[in-house]
């Protein structure tokens, strides 16, 4: 395989995984954020405004850096393999801490 296949197949892979995990408030019912459900005159206060702006700057952090991760095994290590697995894992667990650091916010 060579770079511009595992970019070609690896790239979109990793964005369709980063557009999943940025709109899933989007993506989830009208009565609930992120997954717990409220009465809808919750969702207009500031407070539930700022957590959703700060998950998705700390999402889009995290695609930042599995994609850097993902070029740098592509071109620099020439891992081709490692470069299909590691950074979605990497974007996975990231995104795992990030939800749960919310939850202690």
């Amino acid at each position: 395989m060579n770079s511009t296949l595992a970019l070609i197949i690896n790239v979109p892979t990793l964005f369709l995984l980063y557009i999943l995990t940025y709109f899933t408030q989007a993506l989830s019912g009208k009565r609930q954020f992120y997954g717990i459900s409220l009465n809808s005159d919750y969702f207009n206060k500031d407070e539930f405004k700022n957590l959703d702006k700060k998950y998705k700057l700390f999402t889009t952090i995290g695609f930042i850096i599995s994609l850097i991760l993902e070029l740098a095994s592509i071109y620099i290590f020439k891992a081709y393999v490692t470069s299909s697995i590691l950074p979605m894992l990497a974007f996975c667990l990231y995104s795992f801490f990030v939800c749960i650091a919310f939850l202690y916010i």
